[in-house]
């Protein structure tokens, strides 16, 4: 008496969990670049406020001592440095690495495990589990006919192909 059987996940479940998995990392990664680019928008945002404030302040003192020409000169060129930092900055950002994208090992795994459960229950005989009542059975059992067909078909060609063109 066989003990309690449970059922394999078919092909078309483990290509769902795989789904699930890549929108999984999709949205992770749209997530992080979210959070990345609103932080980064608040952060500049504040410290052009407070630099600002700062060049206010610089530019007084400049304009006191060497004249408005001068203090706008000299304010100007620092924030066409700062500008050119940033954007370098911000390219760098976006030319980094993404991480690679999941790999289905793990349902490969289940699914060589489905057939080889299934195999084994028929071999029992428990029709209930047979590796034809299963799609994922079907589709696969499917291929490999496909294959030996065109392995057998690519055979004869070759051999046909070596009997022309040997001379007798």
């Amino acid at each position: 008496m066989a003990g309690p059987t449970t059922r394999a996940p078919s092909a078309s479940g483990l290509l769902r969990t795989y789904a699930r998995e890549l929108r999984s990392w999709l949205c992770e990664i749209a997530k992080s670049y979210l959070i990345g680019g609103v932080l980064a928008i608040i952060g500049a945002l504040a410290l052009l406020v407070a630099i600002g404030i700062g060049f206010g302040a610089a530019f007084h003192v400049i304009e006191l001592r060497y004249g408005t020409g001068v203090a706008f000169g000299s304010i100007g060129g620092f924030f066409a440095i700062v500008a050119i930092c940033g954007l370098l900055g911000g390219i760098l950002l976006f030319k980094r690495h993404l991480p690679s994208a999941p790999k289905p090992y793990r349902q490969i795994e289940d699914l060589k495990r489905s057939i080889g459960a299934q195999a084994v229950s028929s071999l029992n005989g428990n029709e209930e589990n047979a590796p034809a009542n299963d799609p994922a059975m079907r589709i696969l059992l499917g291929a490999a006919a496909a294959i030996a067909i065109g392995w057998m078909a690519s055979s004869l060609a070759r051999a046909r192909v070596g009997d022309v063109s040997k001379p007798e």
